[in-house]
């Protein structure tokens, strides 16, 4: 039953991830922390992380089938941004009581709620918007970037939550953008998080469920089966994300950030 639980919430991620464009941590970490309440942060952390870096993967392969390119300048910024961010969260992580991990991952569900309400949405065009790329301060991005990755080392979010409020806010970027960009930047975010901790030594005397599948604090065999539900599920949530209109789809995502701090908080 567990190995199915695993697998229906890697179904769940596959479809918010590619119709939010948030990777899927804000529903992994609680799941996580709920099935194993043995894990330590870190582990739950590097899972997530490790699951968002495949689901990334698979949801901007098919983006691009479909077409959607991203700008060369803009990816590398966010790309190499989310990278040192990622690291210095992670290192963070590593020192700071587990329960207050735990907390601050619910506050920052929260403010993102509050962030997401308050972004106006952008009423430019796709051409127009592709126009003015040439003309955004490479300051942006490489903020939004190193944020992003900052919060996907501190609590396993994969950064795609922080990113997509400050896409719309700092970039104008057009509600169709929001999930590609997004799910870019997480492959590099997640990608070298979980590697730093799959790289850290686990200590040997903590034993843990499926403890046999542990590669430092990295559950590997966790992460395969997520990724086996959202392997099957992407396609759905892409599906989704072209036929929902913008304002709804915004107000579901704001619905689910505030349930999921709401559960992480009264635990």
């Amino acid at each position: 039953m567990l190995y199915l639980y695993l697998i229906l919430t890697g179904t769940s991620v596959g479809i918010i991830s590619a119709l939010f464009g948030i990777g899927g941590g804000a529903l992994a970490v609680p799941i996580l922390y709920t099935l194993f309440p043995e894990f330590p942060p870190q582990t739950v952390i590097s899972t997530s992380l490790g699951m968002i870096f495949v689901n990334s993967i698979i949801n901007f392969y098919n983006f691009t089938k479909k077409g959607k390119k991203v700008d060369k300048k803009l990816a590398f910024f966010l790309g190499l941004s989310a990278m040192i961010g990622v690291f210095l969260g992670k290192k963070f992580v590593m020192i700071l009581n587990p329960l207050l991990v735990k907390k601050s991952f619910g506050v920052v569900l929260i403010l993102l709620a509050a962030k997401t309400w308050l972004a106006p949405a952008s009423h430019h065009s796709e051409a127009h918007w592709k126009l003015t790329l040439t003309k955004i301060n490479p300051f942006r991005p490489i903020l939004i970037g190193f944020l992003g990755g900052l919060v996907a080392g501190f609590t396993g979010l994969g950064g795609g939550a922080v990113m997509v409020p400050f896409f719309m806010v700092f970039l104008k970027m057009p509600f169709q953008w929001l999930s590609i960009y997004s799910n870019f930047t997480m492959i590099f975010a997640t990608g070298i998080g979980a590697l730093g901790f799959a790289l850290t030594p686990f200590p040997g005397y903590i034993n843990l469920p499926l403890n046999e599948y542990m590669v430092g604090y990295l559950n590997y065999l966790v992460v395969g089966l997520i990724f086996v539900g959202a392997f099957f599920s992407s396609r759905l949530g892409i599906h989704f994300h072209a036929k929902i209109p913008p304002a709804l789809n915004k107000k579901l995502f704001i619905a689910l950030l505030l349930l999921l701090s709401l559960k992480i908080l009264v635990s």
